[in-house]
């Protein structure tokens, strides 16, 4: 009994640290172009000479929850640019059913109904 709770511990144990480990190897990694036009990739922040300047992300660093929202804020302004443009659509077939019915009206004007007094 005892060993099997010793087994389950170390694992716990085990599984925690592999866990917590992915986070706490993550480094920041800087990509830059220098005046020769030469793109580097350092761990250090560029110079301020340097022409381009950016941040990398990397397996573990924190960018990747900015990168997770700002995905989904595009994703919801597409959306919303699709439904907008749906509704144009919708509004365009409208008006053109409505003229027709105007224009039928019009050139067969016994077929409509009788105007109310």
């Amino acid at each position: 009994m005892s060993s099997a709770f010793i087994k389950f511990g170390f694992m716990a144990i085990c599984l925690s640290f592999s866990l917590s480990s992915t986070t706490s190897f993550a480094k920041e990694y800087y990509k830059w172009v220098d005046a020769k036009g030469s793109t580097h990739y350092t761990a250090t922040p560029p110079p301020k000479s340097a022409q381009k300047k950016g941040k990398i992300a990397t397996y573990g660093s924190n960018n990747h929850t900015q990168q997770a929202k700002n995905a989904a804020t595009e994703t919801a302004e597409e959306n919303h640019a699709s439904k907008e443009a749906q509704n144009h659509v919708n509004i365009g077939l409208a008006a053109a059913n409505a003229a027709e019915a105007v224009v039928r009206e019009v050139a067969n004007p016994s077929k409509a109904p009788a105007a109310k007094e």
